[in-house]
Parts: structure tokens; sequence; C-alpha cells
């Protein structure tokens, strides 16, 4: 028995993936487990308000292992920012990435796979939008058509989700 506070993400990851395995938990349950790794960002965003739509707004682009950096864009007073990215967090995140990655690709080959970009970026680069790089580290697990492109889209995860 540990304290929460001494806890690490590879502690949360062990617990939470043996409800789910060995436990065979319900998918509700196993949503908390995306919640916990979400609210890992807190101490690492340093936000306290808006801290959890600045995680939730976070692409795959904008974490970079290399550096153990996170880069925050459009955060508190419109500004970018970069934070560290904490080691303990780094296996974690590497495999939560593989499963969107893997969702991600899927829906490319379904003819979907859009993300909206910010600004005009995607009149600029009118594929980018499917790229890798701009898709979200917490996607919705549903899908919609944009009426505007007609694009089949997905979004981030909203607050409620998490909260």
């Amino acid at each position: 028995m540990r304290h929460p506070r001494d806890l690490g993400a590879a502690d949360v990851t062990r617990f939470l993936s043996s409800l789910a395995v060995d436990r065979q938990v319900s998918a509700s349950t196993q949503n908390q487990a995306l919640s916990a790794l979400v609210f890992l960002y807190r101490e690492v965003l340093d936000a306290p308000v808006g801290w959890l739509l600045e995680a939730l707004r976070l692409r795959a682009k904008d974490l970079d292992f290399a550096a153990n950096e996170i880069r925050v864009r459009g955060g508190k007073g419109d500004r970018d920012r970069v934070t560290m990215l904490p080691e303990r967090l780094t296996g974690p995140l590497l495999r939560h990435l593989a499963e969107v990655r893997t969702r991600h690709e899927r829906d490319v080959a379904e003819g979907a796979g859009w993300v909206e970009l910010p600004g005009a970026l995607g009149t600029k680069y009118p594929q980018a939008g499917r790229e890798w790089g701009w898709q979200w580290v917490f996607p919705a697990s549903r899908t919609y058509d944009d009426p505007r492109t007609g694009q089949r889209r997905r979004h981030h995860l909203h607050e409620t989700v998490v909260q």
C-alpha cells in the first residue's frame, strides 16, 4: 500500500491493465484508464485553468520524445509554449500513440482519417489533415462527416468524457 502521490505512470498503467485483463472490467472502466493517462498531464502542463483542454488538444507532432518536450499550442493567452515531457510518461504515451496510429491507419484505409486543422492550414495544405502528425493524441471514439468539406473526421475527446 502506497500513497497515490508516490505512484508513477507505470504503477497506474499496471493497475488499470490488470483491471481490464485479469478482472475483465467493462468498457467504461477501460475508458477510465484513458482518463487516468490524461490526468497525468495536469502536473506536466502547469495550467491550473484550462489544463484539461490543453491536454486533449495535443497532436502527435506536439510530442517530442527525443527532446522530452511537449509543445502546447494556443495555451494560456493563446500562446504556444514548450514544457518538459517526464520520462515516466514516455512508455505509456508511446503505447497509447501506437494504438491511436493503428486506428488512424484503419480510418485512412476506410476513406476517413481527417482532422480539423488550425487557421487556414487546411486550405494551404489540403492533404495535411490526414497526416499522422496532425492527429489528436486523445481522439474521440466516433467519427463525423464535416458538412463543409465532406471529409470523414475524428475530433479530440470531449472534456466531459474525462471529467
